[in-house]
């Protein structure tokens, strides 16, 4: 392998989509770039002066160490090939190629933290590893929607999930297409802040009223006599959904409201013709039971770590699971 033929540099606007068209990810858009300024940079992997992956990363700081992860909000870095003709070891070596050269580029100095996820279709981590970044796992649940009818959806699901939904009518609930965006805001925000996390709603707020569009983007919420008390938020590329802000009314909603926006989702996800749904799942065992009841696939994708010796050392006895 010579790395040394593939460079990585950030992106100008308009780069990746001049060079991968429909092909960009949500998270790598000049639309999402545009929306979380701060937040996200687009890169590009180069052979010569050809564009041969692209991905987006984050950089930011948390007590004066400096990081770079992936975006907030979005469910990985993104990163994305270009079609490369050849057999398999061609394939195969190429991808090494990129691969190194995101290693080389993510183990820099400038960094304190590195922390990066990435999406399920990339698998070849071995660059990484040879150079001293622990491979971790983490897992999601993704729906495969082609050909797939509301019965066969949800007989893949437990039987409190799919009673849920099917009976949730009787309990005065209605699920409709939501288009007003402060409607999703407010039902997640009454979630981040029981959960402790309101910090993070002004991201929310940039997500729903900068980034969303209905080409990317897509709603539902469930009301109770007419009051909403449940909401599902996903973004959408060529193929795939992904569920990305759910919210709830605790004090007014019941056990079926979330489930049944949700199933919403996943049916409008197939009736855009989309072969995927990806849950987003979570490594907290309640919560990832619950993503685990709609059915889905479980999925792993992989993350990249790697500190600095001094940061190592200060953080392994509280992060004993990555460093």
């Amino acid at each position: 392998m010579n790395p040394e033929h593939m460079l990585v540099r950030a992106l100008q606007a308009g780069e990746a989509t001049g060079a991968f068209g429909p092909g960009v990810p949500p998270v790598g858009s000049d639309l999402w770039l545009n929306t979380f300024p701060e937040n996200a940079k687009a890169y590009g992997v180069f052979e010569g002066e050809e564009l041969q992956a692209i991905l987006t990363l984050q950089e930011s700081r948390r007590l004066l160490i400096r990081m770079v992860t992936d975006p907030d909000l979005a469910p990985h870095c993104g990163l994305t090939f270009r079609e490369c003709p050849g057999n398999v070891e061609k394939l195969n070596g190429w991808r090494k190629r990129v691969m190194t050269a995101l290693a080389l580029f993510l183990d820099r100095p400038r960094w304190g933290i590195t922390s990066v996820t990435f999406p399920d279709w990339v698998t070849d981590f071995q660059p990484f590893v040879w150079r001293g970044f622990k491979v971790l796992v983490r897992y999601t649940y993704q729906i495969r929607l082609s050909g797939q009818t509301d019965d066969a959806l949800l007989g893949e699901m437990n039987a409190t999930r799919r009673n849920e939904i099917r009976n949730g009518h009787k309990k005065a609930l209605t699920v409709v297409s939501c288009e007003d965006f402060a409607v999703v805001e407010q039902l997640v925000a009454k979630t981040y802040q029981r959960q402790g996390l309101s910090s993070d709603l002004s991201q929310v707020h940039a997500l729903l009223h900068g980034f969303a569009r209905p080409d990317n983007s897509f709603a539902y919420v469930t009301r109770k006599a007419g009051v909403p008390v449940a909401a599902c938020f996903c973004i959408r590329d060529a193929t795939r959904a992904y569920y990305v802000l759910g919210g709830v009314d605790a004090e007014e909603g019941v056990g079926a409201a979330a489930p049944m926006a949700l199933f919403a989702c996943i049916r409008q996800a197939r009736e855009l013709g989309l072969e995927v749904f990806d849950l987003e799942g979570s490594m907290i065992p309640g919560i990832e039971h619950y993503f685990r009841s709609f059915g889905g696939i479980l999925t792993p994708l992989y993350r990249v770590v790697k500190a600095s010796l001094p940061i190592e050392w200060a953080l392994k006895p509280f992060r004993r699971s990555i460093f």
